[in-house]
C-alpha cells in the first residue's frame, strides 16, 4: 500500500468540461481506446499530491477523498511550472532525483498535450 499517483492525457470531448471526478476508462463512448494516454506516474510524492489536492479543492472537488482526480488546464500547468521553478517542490538534493526529473518532464509533456487540444488529469489513490 502507498500513495500511487498518475497523470494522463484525454481528449477534450472525453473530459466533457468537468474539472474533477472524471470517470476514467480506457475507451471513450464509441470504443476508441486512444481517448486515454498515460503520461507519468509517481509513488509517494506527497508534496505534489498536496499541491494537486489543493487544486482540486479550488475547483470545487473533495480534496480529502481517496482516489482524487483533477483536471489541469493551461493555467494550472503554468502555475505548477512556476511553483516547481520557485523550489516549492524542493531541490533535486531534497527530493528523490527520479521524482524531480519526472515532474520536470511531466510539465513539458502536459504543456505539449494542451497545445494539441487535450486535457490533463491527475489521479491518486492510497
Amino acid at each position: 500500500m502507498g500513495l500511487d499517483m498518475y497523470a494522463i492525457s484525454v481528449s477534450q470531448a472525453y473530459a466533457a468540461g468537468q474539472q474533477f471526478d472524471i470517470n476514467v476508462d480506457e475507451r471513450d463512448g464509441q470504443g476508441n481506446s486512444s481517448a486515454v494516454k498515460a503520461m507519468c506516474s509517481w509513488r509517494k510524492f506527497s508534496i505534489l499530491d498536496q499541491w494537486m489536492r489543493e487544486l482540486c479543492a479550488e475547483k470545487g472537488g473533495d480534496a480529502e477523498a481517496d482516489g482524487v482526480n483533477v483536471r489541469l488546464d493551461a493555467g494550472d500547468v503554468r502555475r505548477l511550472a512556476q511553483d516547481f521553478a520557485a523550489g516549492d517542490f524542493g531541490e533535486p538534493g531534497r527530493l528523490f532525483v527520479n521524482d524531480y526529473l519526472k515532474l520536470k518532464q511531466f510539465i513539458a509533456k502536459a504543456q505539449d498535450e494542451i497545445k494539441l487540444g487535450r486535457s490533463i488529469l491527475y489521479m491518486a489513490s492510497y
